[in-house]
């Protein structure tokens, strides 16, 4: 070492009169690898600049990181005389970079945390809610006087409205954990209308609220946008509007929009009404234009949050005008894509959809959940299968046969053995006609679709599940 300015000093702790004259090593960390150092020598030797960081020891003993640039000094027969390093002490950037690194790491694992969490939370609180919503159902189908129908309807209420606050809790997280996909598919809006329709209607009746729709008549049979999304928006506007909604009415009314190539999706109620500085704090999460401890309307104040990111996410938005006391118009503004597909058709009455047609098919039910188990085999019952049950993936691949079974209704989740594990089994002994088999689970994470699909299973039916959903499922696979 040859020279070395006051900063060089400063920062390795050594005077000039302790530094001039050593071997540059004498600042070696032990840090870095022989390798590191070979390919610098390597470098410079050969008339090359050399850039890179060092991971240096002061003479005190303590660890400082400098970023360097080494150039050869030649003479005009290119023969290198010296090398000049010039260096900046870069200690400060490398322990703020750690930091981040770290702080990123943290939040990562309490991300993925948080994740498996809501998953277990989820497939916890959907597996005893399967049986109440279910039974309830059930019970309501028996021979009951009108007070034990009250109870029954007060139990599907309940059960219900927990269902809503566990959607809505893992929608949030979704969309904050960014892992919630919009799916694009062609669908019908005559079908998204009567399920919004189908969805209200009796609950206004209930309340004495007229309730309408409108579908213009320059409307393309279908558009391409995610049905399931959009049709969770309308019910949760409408759902809104019904409950601040004391007398009146509402409208859901769909039409082109002024701006060219979207649609408007718009519900209009003669409810309570939102005040102006409630409005801009209305998309927020967790908030509720009544907040008091004396509020008398409930929910989680999730909905509109969700709705909103939902739109954003389909490239629309969602937009409100309201007058205290006179009522409320929210709109939903979106894309409008026409599909090229076939023209739509009327969707069914879900409260009296096609059943399969059966002769006493045998259907294997695999779920260690006895109370699951016994509602799917009780609907099942009375949708005219016989049935066989399975506690975990393992039974069910025993009780494999193939063209034994009409289907196979299996939980995902499962001692021993998964559904996903068991499926994947039963595919790899499947000879000629393949047995269909409906994923039937409280998991609703994201992914959890695609994992059952590329397990080899052919549907999905979430719990809680009513039986013209499962009826709905089976008939999909009907001999008939």
């Amino acid at each position: 070492l040859e020279y070395a300015n006051p900063a060089m000093n400063k920062s390795s702790g050594y005077t000039a009169e302790e530094s001039l004259g050593q071997n540059v090593r004498f600042l070696r960390s032990g840090q870095h690898p022989e390798d590191f150092y070979h390919n610098l020598w390597s470098t410079i030797t050969s008339g090359k600049i050399w850039r890179g960081e060092f991971h240096n020891k002061r003479k005190d003993g303590s660890l400082y990181w400098e970023s360097a640039t080494i150039s050869p000094v030649q003479n005009e027969k290119k023969e290198i005389l010296h090398y000049i390093a010039i260096k900046e002490d870069i200690t400060e950037r490398k322990l703020m970079q750690d930091r981040l690194a770290a702080a990123v790491r943290r939040a990562e694992a309490a991300a993925a945390a948080k994740s498996e969490f809501l998953g277990v939370m989820s497939h916890e609180l959907r597996t005893p809610l399967n049986g109440v919503l279910g039974f309830a159902e059930l019970l309501s189908d028996s021979y009951l006087n009108e007070e034990q129908k009250s109870f029954a309807q007060a139990i599907s209420s309940s059960g219900e409205h927990l269902l809503a606050v566990v959607n809505d809790i893992l929608d949030f997280s979704s969309i904050e954990h960014g892992s919630l996909a919009i799916q694009e598919a062609p669908f019908a809006l005559v079908e998204l209308v009567e399920s919004a329709e189908i969805t209200i209607r009796q609950a206004a009746a209930e309340k004495g609220i007229g309730f309408c729709c409108e579908l213009a008549p320059d409307m393309p049979e279908q558009i391409i946008g995610d049905g399931r999304r959009i049709l969770q928006i309308l019910i949760n506007l409408l759902g809104n509007s019904l409950k601040f909604t004391q007398s009146g009415s509402i409208f859901l009314r769909i039409a082109p929009s002024t701006e060219s190539c979207f649609l408007d999706f718009s519900v209009e109620d003669t409810g309570i009404g939102i005040s102006p500085e409630t409005l801009g704090k209305l998309f927020k999460p967790f908030t509720q234009a009544d907040a008091t401890s004396s509020r008398r309307f409930g929910g989680t104040g999730l909905g509109l949050a969700i709705s909103k990111r939902l739109a954003e996410a389909m490239g629309g938005s969602i937009t409100v005008a309201s007058t205290p006391d006179k009522g409320s118009t929210f709109t939903l503004h979106l894309p409008m894509r026409i599909s090229p597909c076939s023209p739509s058709r009327s969707a069914p009455d879900p409260s009296t959809p096609a059943s399969p047609q059966t002769s006493g098919d045998l259907v294997l039910v695999a779920d260690d959940d006895k109370f699951s188990a016994a509602l799917a085999g009780k609907m099942l019952h009375n949708l005219g299968f016989r049935t066989e049950f399975a506690v975990d993936g393992s039974q069910a691949i025993n009780a494999f046969v193939p063209g034994k079974f009409f289907a196979i209704l299996m939980d995902m989740s499962m001692p021993v053995m998964n559904g996903l594990e068991a499926t994947e089994t039963i595919r790899a002994r499947e000879s000629g006609t393949r047995v269909p088999i409906i994923a039937l689970t409280a998991n609703v994470m994201p992914g959890d679709l695609d994992r059952c699909v590329a397990a080899g299973m052919d549907d999905f039916l979430s719990k809680p599940f009513k039986r013209t959903d499962l009826s709905a499922k089976l008939a999909k696979y009907s001999k008939g």
